[in-house]
């Protein structure tokens, strides 16, 4: 049975969600009114089923998992995936600078350091002797505002072709897996 990336994901999803609603409880509470070793039976018996079916789907999930890596690779998602990345850390990078606004203007910065140089000091509580400004000028910050914008651009690009290719690209399951995952209503 052939998949497509985007239905293998929900697959896996699914198969999760599976293994966490199985019951796979160990101990028993016993009464008085059935025989100790029926009622620890039942409970064994159960929690073995269980297991077995745990370990069919993890055996399922990670064969998909594998394709899904194997078909990523093969089909250059894997490197898309990487530049997105990039282009991630470059668009918050880019947008954190151009929020740091721009430098304050010369003739104010050396009129408050020539103010603070001919200050006296009282002696009394901490005066700032420092000036801080950015060092961005009025164009910088608009290059990193339209470099942050390029790079969503290019980042938007990229997600609409890795769409295309999880949609376009398949995998295939193996004729035991396909048969469980449809006996366990996944598939």
């Amino acid at each position: 049975m052939k998949l497509t990336l985007r239905k293998a994901n929900a697959v896996q999803a699914a198969i999760n969600e599976a293994v966490k609603a199985l019951d796979l409880n160990y101990t028993v509470t016993l009464n008085e009114f059935e025989g100790v070793e029926d009622q620890i039976n039942a409970v064994r018996n159960r929690f073995w089923a269980q297991s077995d079916i745990r370990a069919q789907m993890l055996e399922s999930l990670y064969e998909i998992r594998a394709k899904v890596a194997q078909a990523n690779a093969a089909a250059g998602i894997n490197d898309q995936l990487a530049l997105v990345a990039y282009l991630e850390k470059q668009i918050g990078h880019k947008t954190m600078l151009a929020s740091k606004g721009v430098q304050t203007t010369l003739r104010v910065l050396n009129g408050e350091i020539k103010k603070i140089a001919s200050a006296k000091d009282e002696g009394y509580g901490y005066s700032r002797r420092d000036v801080t400004t950015t060092i961005f000028t009025e164009a910088e910050i608009e290059t990193f505002r339209k470099d942050a914008a390029n790079f969503k651009r290019d980042k938007q690009k990229l997600q609409d072709e890795l769409l295309e290719l999880n949609v376009q690209t398949e995998i295939e399951l193996l004729e035991e897996t396909a048969t469980f995952l449809k006996s366990a209503d996944i598939l």
